[in-house]
């Protein structure tokens, strides 16, 4: 468990564009609908999620072995890497979002 962080980065590395790229479409569509839009993000990022199970499911289950070896399963490397994309989710959408609307919203 010492490596715990490397291991997670080596799991999320090959998706993480993956999920930046509908990260970055789910704030669009925030920005462009506002906060009544929140189904269609929360089904993009769901879909984006569909996307990174089944890629590495089909083309990267031989790497499984690594990660058992190491003492953690599969499971557990999915809810570590969906926590950690869901608060960089939300933090990007926070950086985006929270200028944005101030901006627009400046009286003056």
């Amino acid at each position: 468990m010492k490596r715990l962080a490397a291991f997670i980065f080596h799991f999320y590395r090959p998706v993480f564009f993956v999920n930046l790229i509908f990260s970055l479409c789910a704030i669009f569509v925030l920005l462009k609908h506002g906060i009544i839009a929140m189904p269609i993000v929360l089904i993009l990022k769901l879909f984006g999620y569909l996307l990174c199970v089944s890629y590495q499911y089909f083309l990267a289950a031989k790497t499984y072995f690594y990660y058992r070896n190491a003492g953690l399963s599969a499971r557990q490397m999915y809810l570590y890497i969906f926590t950690f994309d869901t608060l960089l989710f939300i933090a990007l959408a926070s950086i985006i979002l929270i200028p944005y609307y101030a901006i627009t919203h400046i009286k003056g």
